[in-house]
């Protein structure tokens, strides 16, 4: 379930897991593009609550068959850069793990 108000966007559901909000927090201490989170617990069956900053804009997935092959491309560079600065951070003790520091 998704609610917004006033700049603030409440994601919340069984589908939520924790090591989402390890990864936004994680993404936004390295300047990557991703909502700021304000407030995130789990609840108490299954799943989790985001309390999130609203990020304006259209999704890709709706503008991208309007789009020219140039600006294709220059969201793909955008894509890139993204993609180099995730995996040029490090992570503890060289470990392969999730967000968390758990299995994957």
């Amino acid at each position: 379930m998704f609610a917004a108000y006033d700049n603030t966007v409440i994601k919340s559901g069984e589908g939520i897991e924790i090591d989402e909000i390890h990864a936004l927090r994680l993404a936004r201490e390295h300047q990557l593009p991703v909502p700021e989170v304000y407030e995130a617990h789990p609840l108490p069956n299954r799943g989790a609550s985001i309390n999130m900053s609203y990020m304006p804009g259209e999704t890709l997935e709706k503008v991208w068959p309007t789009m020219t092959p140039d600006q294709k491309h220059d969201i793909a560079l955008q894509l890139r850069a993204i993609v180099d600065k995730m995996r040029s951070i490090p992570s503890d003790d060289n470990i392969f793990c999730s967000c968390s520091g758990g299995m994957l």
